[in-house]
Order: C-alpha cells, then sequence, then structure tokens
C-alpha cells in the first residue's frame, strides 16, 4: 500500500513539473526581461543624479525628464507579476503618457547629446526604449497623428539600436532585445494600417511571425503563415519562403475582417484623451482626468469644475449611468 502511495505522489509531482516547463516555455517570452532596479535610474557612467545634487558632466541638462519618465516606468503596479503572467505587459504603463511626453521631446530637441549618453548608460538606454514604445502604442492606437507616432519610432529604432549593439557585446540574452523589438514592430503594423500601407506590413508580418514561432507564443500574425502548413506552427525558414502576395492577401484578410475592425475602434476609444464636461478643457495625456464617481460617465479636470457643474449634472447623473449600460 505504501508502495502505491510513493509511486502516486511521484506521478503526481512529475506531472507539476511536467506543467509548470510548459507554461514556462510559453512565457518564455514575457519573462526573460531584465530585473528592474528603480535605485539605478539615479546612477550613471559619470555619477550620481540624485534630486537636489547638480549634474555630473556628460549628462544632458534636462536629465530631470528622464527621470521622472523613468519612474514613472518602474512603479510597482506597472511592472505587477500578475501583469506579466497574464501577457497584459505595460497595461497600466499608457497611464504614463502625461510625464513620457516631455521626454520624447527633449529627445527629438537634443538628440545627438542623448544618444551620446545612452552609448555609456545601457539601463537608461533600455527604459528609454521602453518609454517610447509605450508612447508609440498609444499615439498609434488613438490614430489622428500619424506623423508624431512616426518621429517616436524613429527615435526609438535609433537608441534602440545602441541598446542591442550593447547587449550583444555584452553577451546579454537575445530575449531582451526581441521582446521590445517585437512591441515596435507591433507598432510598425498598426501604423501602416493607419497610413492604408498595407503592402509595407508584408515583411513587418514576417518579423512578427517569426518572433511568435520562436517563443512558441500566441499565433497571431503566425497565423497567416499558417494555412500553409495547417495547425503545425512554421519555422523561420517557411515563414520566409511564403510569397509575398499570398502573406498580403492573408494580411487583407485579416485587417478587413469585422473583429478586427471591432478591435481597432475598441483600442482607439480606450486611448482616446477625454474633455472635461465643464470647461471643455482636453487632457495632455490618458487618465490625466477623473470620472463622476456617481454615475462613471461625465469627465471633469478638477474638483472645482466638479463642483461647478453639479447643480446642473445632478439632475440626469442617474440617467447617465442608466444610458452608458444600454450602450
Amino acid at each position: 500500500m505504501s508502495t502505491l502511495l510513493f509511486l502516486a505522489i511521484v506521478a503526481v509531482v512529475v506531472v507539476a513539473v511536467l506543467v509548470v516547463l510548459a507554461i514556462h516555455g510559453k512565457r518564455r517570452f514575457l519573462e526573460q526581461i531584465p530585473a528592474q532596479n528603480t535605485r539605478a535610474i539615479y546612477k550613471c557612467h559619470a555619477g550620481s543624479l540624485s534630486p537636489g545634487e547638480p549634474l555630473p558632466d556628460g549628462v544632458p541638462s534636462n536629465a530631470g525628464l528622464m527621470i521622472a519618465a523613468l519612474v514613472e516606468a518602474t512603479k510597482p503596479d506597472v511592472l505587477d507579476p500578475k501583469v506579466l503572467e497574464t501577457g497584459k505587459m505595460w497595461k497600466k504603463e499608457y497611464e504614463g503618457e502625461v510625464v513620457y511626453m516631455p521626454y520624447f521631446e527633449e529627445l527629438v530637441e537634443n538628440e545627438r547629446e542623448w544618444l551620446e549618453f545612452f552609448r555609456l548608460n545601457s539601463y537608461h538606454c533600455m527604459m528609454t526604449c521602453r518609454v517610447l514604445i509605450t508612447l508609440a502604442t498609444v499615439h498609434c492606437k488613438r490614430g489622428g497623428n500619424n506623423e508624431q507616432c512616426r518621429q517616436m519610432m524613429d527615435m526609438h529604432n535609433k537608441i534602440f539600436a545602441i541598446y542591442r549593439n550593447t547587449c550583444a557585446r555584452r553577451g546579454d540574452p537575445e530575449e531582451w532585445c526581441d521582446n521590445m523589438d517585437y512591441r515596435a514592430q507591433l507598432n510598425q503594423f498598426q501604423l501602416n494600417c493607419n497610413l492604408k500601407r498595407y503592402k509595407a506590413n508584408v515583411s513587418v508580418s514576417r518579423q512578427l511571425a517569426c518572433y511568435e514561432a520562436k517563443y512558441g507564443m500566441k499565433p497571431n500574425h503566425l497565423s497567416i503563415f499558417m494555412a500553409r502548413t495547417g495547425k503545425r506552427r512554421p519555422t523561420s525558414e517557411e515563414i520566409k519562403a511564403v510569397p509575398r502576395k499570398e502573406v498580403l492577401t492573408g494580411i487583407m484578410s485579416v485587417v478587413e475582417s469585422p473583429a478586427y475592425k471591432k478591435f481597432e475602434r475598441k483600442e482607439e476609444k480606450r486611448t482616446k484623451l477625454l474633455v472635461c464636461g465643464h470647461c471643455g478643457k482636453r487632457e495632455e495625456g490618458m487618465k490625466q482626468f477623473g470620472v463622476c464617481p456617481r454615475c462613471k460617465v461625465e469627465v471633469y479636470c478638477s474638483r472645482g469644475c466638479q463642483t461647478k457643474a453639479w447643480k446642473g449634472h445632478k439632475k440626469v447623473c442617474g440617467q447617465s449611468k442608466t444610458n452608458k449600460k444600454k450602450n
């Protein structure tokens, strides 16, 4: 009896290990990123970047904008392990748009100075890539300013090239760079769709599919190439061998589908900048304004505007909540 019990326990342990390994394999791409260290933000090649201290030589004069953006990007709720496990990486990071935008504008204005700084500071280089990817993601989904989105992606590509070279020189895992490049390519795909440049998405879709095949990810772009292999995941060589015209046909079938158009509308609504219901002021970034705590519909830029508008809003506050449920 004891022998059977022992064998049963061993079997359960083996199955549990196999399940963990299988899950780990699927999450490998998501979890293989450098450990985040907030204290590293305040250190650089030239010395300390602590608040209140003079900036060392070789550090851009507006480094405070970088520090504010990177602190926002390393908040505990942004780097919540549960977010990583569910695959909804950087979901809350979108809310840092108000802090990220001034930093992006500074990078554009003093590009040469910052690129030189990033060559000597890989951590700040990596986190800046992440900030720019997040900004580009929001603007691509929101639409309306494709030129600014393109500028964000161009700046990211210049900084990312420095980071990839640094990782290669140090022998860091390639997953770190592939992770960022995957998100950047998703943004490029969305921007091309916004501009109706579908032919340009052929090479982008190939690259995304290769990443999904390499890391066992959910077959989003990979599904375009699985038409030839059935349920089997194609290899990188098979993905590259698919004719360009066939890839374009697959892309068009996806972007013209009702499901994709519904997804685009949902993302555009989610990233839309809100307008104050009293003074008409528009948000400068996502989640900057608050909503009426009662109806969860009317938006206000401040407590003052909410108080001034309450006399008229209280008459329809309950109705607003009902209308939202109907919609």
